[in-house]
């Protein structure tokens, strides 16, 4: 009886800590489906274009940088304490490979001494076998050799030389011919070599308007209307949830034509209604510059993008009309 209580125990025990721990999960899980994700974009150009995107979550617990100056970094931070930083590893990495570098050195420093060592003591030794042997039959080849290429060059100006004057219109004649020859046979096999890029673009053309009739027919029923003000819905409603809450863009603009000026502002005048409310722009004379700050601040709640992934994923008339698309490609 003592043991099934201590075994109770400990299975209560086992499963309060299994409890607990799929507790904290659950709650992980919901705070980062409902807590929101914060974004911040800042990028300034004075001299240099510097930028700056982040993300934050949950009070700074959690913060992703991506940091661009000459050079791109990417940091991630919990609790304020660095975890991973791109530019410190890639330098830790480069001083390990010099460190390495520089042992294969030395290794190779004291191996060639060794061999120079070696090398000092086998030429204080008499050679023997180095006692070169000038080989006659080398000698002798070589005079083959010389013989042979003179024979050949002998027969070449033979034959250069056989030629007579009176031969040359037959040589001109039959050059002539086997030209002809030649092209004879290249025109009639002109329509074998057109015949087969002939067919392949045909079939191309009838595979590209079989298509267009295919997508024209799919696009003009209602299901597919249907399914396309679906899509659009969803992903206005998703793009209107991301939108930044915030912004602040700077912007000056100098030129020493007054024509660019002009245009600067009758294009920023055009693009007023689409820019944030915090937005100024100045444009006037004097050297050629352009310089400013836009900053851009946002939240993103991942339920969102989930309920709408969700539904569009989960959705049977979507399914098939994404079907029907894939069927076209194939044809």
């Amino acid at each position: 009886m003592q043991m099934l209580a201590v075994i109770v125990d400990i299975l209560k025990i086992i499963g309060f800590i299994l409890l607990c721990i799929i507790a904290i999960l659950l709650i992980v899980i919901l705070l980062v489906l409902f807590c929101p994700w914060r974004y911040c974009v800042d990028v300034r150009k004075e001299e240099k274009l510097i930028g700056k995107a982040s993300v934050s979550w949950l009070l700074h617990i959690l913060r992703i940088e991506v940091i661009y100056q000459e050079a791109v970094n990417l940091k991630i931070r919990i609790l304020g304490i660095p975890i991973y930083d791109k530019l410190k590893r890639e330098a830790q990495a480069a001083a390990r490979k010099e460190k390495a570098a520089a042992k294969e050195q030395k290794k190779n420093k004291e191996t060639s001494d060794v061999d120079d060592a070696d090398e000092g003591e086998q030429k204080l030794q008499p050679d023997i076998t180095a006692a070169s042997i000038e080989p006659k039959e080398t000698a002798s080849v070589e005079l083959k050799e010389t013989t042979s290429e003179k024979h050949t060059r002998n027969k070449k100006v033979r034959q250069k030389s056989g030629k007579v004057w009176w031969e040359f219109p037959q040589y001109l004649f039959e050059m002539l011919m086997g030209w002809m020859e030649k092209l004879l046979e290249m025109l009639l096999s002109l329509p074998e070599l057109i015949e087969g890029p002939v067919e392949r673009l045909e079939k191309k053309i009838d595979s590209v308007i079989s298509k267009v009739e295919y997508y024209t027919k799919l696009f003009r029923k209602k299901g597919s209307k249907w399914v396309i003000d679906f899509l659009k819905l969803r992903i206005f409603k998703v793009l209107r949830h991301i939108r930044p809450r915030n912004a602040k863009i700077n912007l000056y603009y100098a030129a020493d034509d007054p024509a660019k000026v002009a245009n600067m502002m009758a294009y920023y005048g055009m693009a007023m209604p689409w820019l944030p409310r915090h937005t100024n722009f100045t444009a006037e004379l004097g050297e050629p510059k352009l310089e400013g700050s836009i900053r851009i601040k946002g939240r993103v709640h991942l339920i969102v993008l989930l309920w709408h992934g969700l539904s569009i994923y989960l959705n049977k008339k979507v399914k098939t009309f994404l079907k029907l698309l894939k069927e076209g490609q194939k044809m």
